[in-house]
């Protein structure tokens, strides 16, 4: 037969050129690593706030002439941090308080304003007197006495957490509550009495 070199047919399968082979890889393949997982170690935190110290001097008049006993001076700061957080919150944050000095001092009675009018009285009469007897004098002595009597003079810590007055006014803002509430911080003090006997007949409070 004479060999035909016509076209194949429609729809008979064409034999695609052969392809030029590739070239061998010249590093050889690495394995793949495990993946890693996110860090087990918290995100950082804030830092720690650092809260400011506001000093207060407050007395408390007309008590034992003594020291506030260990037991009695952590009632007064539990019964002082509730008594102030509850009238200076609009103004402050208060975290803690603590004691820093304790002091007595001779301070005026409650009365002392009678007292004071009548000793000065008495001695004006003896000045115009040309002769004071010794009697006279010890008199009016034991009358000045009684215009005075013992007082606390406690400097307390306050740890404000946040506030929005200036710093430097802050002791003075809390010292203010105990001066514009006294009566309810007295009887707050006189609740616990009959435990507590240094707050037995205290009768004011008064701010520095």
């Amino acid at each position: 037969l004479t060999p035909t070199t016509a076209a194949p047919a429609t729809g008979s399968p064409v034999t695609p050129a052969p392809m030029s082979p590739t070239e061998s890889p010249t590093i050889e393949p690495t394995s793949s690593r495990s993946p890693t997982y996110e860090p087990t170690t918290p995100a950082p935190s804030d830092a720690p706030v650092i809260p400011i110290r506001a000093n207060m001097i407050t007395i408390l008049r007309n008590v034992p002439e003594r020291d506030l006993t260990p037991r009695e001076l952590e009632k007064f700061l539990e019964i002082a941090l509730t008594f102030l957080r509850r009238h200076t919150e609009d103004s402050m944050s208060i975290e803690g308080l603590e004691l820093y000095h304790q002091k007595l001092v001779k301070v005026d009675a409650e009365s002392c304003g009678a007292i004071t009018a009548q000793v000065a009285s008495s001695q004006k009469q003896a000045r115009a007197s040309t002769t004071v007897g010794e009697t006279t004098k010890k008199s009016l002595q034991k009358e000045t006495s009684k215009c005075q009597v013992w007082g606390m003079e406690v400097t307390l810590i306050a740890k404000v957490s946040f506030a929005f007055l200036p710093h430097n006014l802050l002791g003075s803002m809390a010292a203010v509550a105990f001066e514009e509430h006294e009566q309810e911080f007295l009887d707050l003090l006189h609740e616990q009495q009959a435990f507590y006997t240094f707050f037995k007949i205290m009768d004011g409070v008064s701010a520095i």
